[in-house]
């Protein structure tokens, strides 16, 4: 009796569940035809918004400028060195030296001061605002700058070569000792920076869709208040 009893309790449980399941996929269905009827209405009011952004897109990359990025190397010599034969750290400290001169010429390149003088002696109106220097090891750093035209990444490295040296001579001056700095610099390498097309193209399209959804909806739901 107790067997039947939870037999049938079983039984309405499933039956309830398959009931409430089918409920739910038909107002799913009848939701998402609903859905579908509103975009079907407003079809052209969201590929016009897709369209706004595609165009919105192209124009920006037709007249997005062409930038260059410039790498150069910036290698730290000793012009002389006072050799110290009693001391036997002398090598080490004269290793922290270097280090410590490898971090100046990073702040200089910070320095406001500096850099409107690198765009003087290069003559150039609007050159680099900031110049991205790493020290990659003791003797040798890396700078890199954007610029409008390869011609310009030239002429600023050399003029930042100019300036360094310029800072290194003054600071060799006061040295009391036969143990001064050296900065040489190299052309630096040019890459054309230009803004990928299809990915612009994606992004747009996606916030087309985006942004065309929600005028679809948008459009409709005013339709039906007004």
């Amino acid at each position: 009796m107790r067997t039947c009893k939870f037999g049938l309790v079983v039984g309405l449980w499933y039956d309830f569940c398959i009931i409430k399941c089918t409920y739910f996929e038909i107002k799913n269905n009848m939701e998402l035809k609903r859905y579908i009827e509103i975009f079907r209405k407003n079809i052209w009011f969201f590929l016009m918004t897709v369209f706004v952004f595609l165009i919105a897109g192209v124009i920006y990359y037709v007249y997005t400028p062409e930038k260059y990025v410039a790498a150069m190397d910036l290698n730290i010599t000793r012009v002389g060195q006072a050799e110290n034969k009693e001391y036997d750290y002398d090598g080490f400290y004269r290793l922290q030296a270097d280090e410590k001169f490898a971090e100046t010429i990073v702040w200089w390149l910070k320095s406001p001061r500096i850099v409107k003088e690198i765009c003087r002696l290069a003559e150039i109106s609007q050159c680099s605002a900031v110049y991205d220097a790493k020290k990659l090891s003791s003797q040798y750093l890396q700078v890199n700058f954007s610029v409008k035209n390869s011609e310009n990444a030239e002429k600023i490295a050399r003029s930042l070569v100019e300036v360094i040296g310029s800072e290194t001579s003054n600071l060799n001056l006061k040295q009391k000792k036969v143990d001064w700095f050296e900065v040489q610099g190299n052309l630096p390498d040019v890459q054309k920076v230009k803004i990928n097309l299809e990915k612009l193209l994606i992004g747009a399209f996606l916030l087309g869709c985006f942004f065309g959804f929600w005028v679809v909806l948008g459009r409709h739901y005013f339709d039906k208040n007004v």
